[in-house]
């Protein structure tokens, strides 16, 4: 049989687990309205466009020859990001994209003529970056991108006329900031450089031309 001083002892646990409950219901009711502090984690998908430093090549006499322009590019674009409690930011991200990727290279001097065209490309990388504001929906970035194109190349000399085809892989690199509009959207503004590695000598330098572009995001 239970004393009085027993049943006091398990009223007062009860007491303790009722409240308890209370406290841990208040806090769940407050973490459901309280805005999140993870706008940049999990899947997403967007569309981006913008001018991009376009170049194709052709072999003629060993030299590379290249052409180069700074051309408008449409991308589609989807990735998978992690934001940690510290703001820390990082994704990784495929795109494919649309270019007006048609350039031309003529030297008369030379009898020579050299059309490329390329209406796309295809890339893949990571971003990183860092989270900043009351409800860190403010993204500072970083991003490194392994992107190809490939050009059909016609050439027109003395000899007569030939073709080739021709890849160009290179690294574009760059900073971004994104801010989220409105319940997962995100706008994103971002500018790069390029890197390519060439091995053989080239008749022009193409790491001399910034990339521009601007994206709308949805934040699954």
């Amino acid at each position: 049989m239970m004393s009085m001083r027993d049943k006091k002892d398990v009223a007062f646990a009860l007491g303790l687990v009722l409240a308890g409950a209370t406290i841990a219901s208040g806090a769940s009711a407050q973490d459901m309205e309280a805005p999140r502090n993870d706008v940049f984690s999990g899947p997403y998908v967007g569309v981006d466009v913008g001018s991009q430093n376009l170049f194709g090549g052709s072999l003629v006499g060993g030299v590379d020859m290249l052409a180069q322009e700074s051309r408008a590019v449409v991308e589609f674009l989807g990735g998978w990001r992690w934001q940690f409690d510290n703001g820390l930011v990082f994704g990784v991200e495929g795109q494919f994209g649309f270019t007006d990727g048609n350039l031309t290279l003529s030297d008369p001097a030379n009898l020579l003529l050299i059309t490329y065209e390329n209406d796309a490309q295809y890339g893949y990388g990571a971003t990183f970056g860092r989270a900043f504001g009351s409800q860190r929906d403010l993204l500072l970035f970083g991003y490194v991108f392994d992107t190809t194109r490939e050009f059909d190349v016609t050439i027109q000399n003395a000899f007569g006329t030939f073709t080739q085809n021709d890849e160009q892989g290179f690294i574009r690199y760059g900073l971004g900031v994104e801010k989220q509009i409105h319940n997962g959207w995100i706008a994103r503004a971002s500018l790069g450089q390029v890197s390519a590695d060439f091995t053989r000598q080239t008749n022009i330098d193409v790491e001399d031309k910034t990339d521009f572009t601007f994206a709308i995001l949805y934040q699954f």
